[in-house]
């Protein structure tokens, strides 16, 4: 309290007294209760920003997806005799699909990055580095070098002969022109992945660590299923993303998907074996364990 002196007259003589004035401002007790008040809305509020900072990125995923699958269906419409060139010496050599899409469509550029795997640079100029759920895969043996958070679905590649890599002996199995696809809404063009491409069968197991696909994993789908076998939508943050799924437990999370008819969905991982992938796709009654 401030106690301020006043003057009082009582007729000719007169005297001081002090009256009590109430001091302006907090309590400690009313600082402390504000401060618990602060913190429990905070407390609060923090989680529903993050949750709507995630699906703000989900949502840029998406159109990253329609953007690139876009482009690339324009492109099989475009070259309606063939598909993806795996190898072009005339064009970028070595640039695989991401060279050949630019070349036809430079919006596509920056749309290889999914929001919720930026590019983390490759600090130790690794040759060609894989990403994870967080982070973006490096592409280091073209010039110019890519970057990307995206797998085009291999089976539409052109080998100009015999198929390679993950579509070693599956001829049959590639898309040789657009008319080759059977199922154009459930057949994948394009999506999240740790690696640029991927050859999906109805046998890839799953990976079981969903931060790195298991990347460098031998073991079936390790150039299929398993490249886009990752946690990076669905919920919680990708660098949360569980490392040693049990054989047969159900995988959460999920991916996002665009297909060759132009639109892009979220799809969880364990709907991954549901879609088209190539020629003559079987859908399993249940995805491998």
């Amino acid at each position: 309290m401030i106690r301020k002196t006043t003057q009082v007259n009582r007729g000719c003589g007169h005297r001081r007294r002090s009256v009590a004035y109430p001091k302006a401002g907090f309590t400690l007790v009313e600082l402390l209760v504000t401060i618990a008040i602060i913190a429990i809305l905070a407390g609060m509020l923090l989680p529903a920003l993050a949750s709507a900072k995630l699906k703000a990125r989900h949502i840029n995923c998406v159109g990253n997806l329609r953007q690139l699958v876009f482009a690339g269906s324009m492109y099989l419409s475009d070259h309606a005799d063939t598909t993806f060139s795996y190898a072009d010496a005339t064009n970028t050599p070595n640039s695989l699909w991401m060279g050949r899409l630019l070349a036809y469509s430079c919006a596509v550029d920056k749309a290889r990055l999914c929001p919720l795997a930026p590019d983390q640079g490759n600090p130790d100029y690794l040759l060609s580095p894989p990403g994870t759920s967080d982070s973006a895969w490096h592409w280091t043996t073209s010039t110019p070098k890519y970057v990307g958070g995206y797998a085009l679905n291999g089976w539409f590649y052109n080998f100009g002969g015999p198929g390679k890599y993950g579509a070693a002996g599956h001829d049959s199995w590639l898309f040789t022109k657009e008319a080759s696809v059977q199922q154009p809404g459930l057949t994948p063009l394009f999506c999240d992945s740790v690696w640029v491409d991927t050859w999906p069968t109805e046998t890839d197991s799953p990976a079981r660590n969903l931060y790195t696909a298991d990347y460098y994993s031998p073991g079936p789908g390790v150039t299929g299923l398993r490249r886009c076998c990752i946690a990076r939508h669905g919920g919680r943050s990708p660098s949360r993303a569980p490392q040693n799924i049990p054989q047969g437990q159900p995988l959460p999370g999920a991916v996002v998907v665009g297909l060759v008819d132009g639109h892009a969905e979220m799809a969880r991982l364990e709907s991954l074996w549901s879609y088209y992938w190539h020629v003559d796709y079987a859908v399993p009654a249940a995805r491998p364990r």
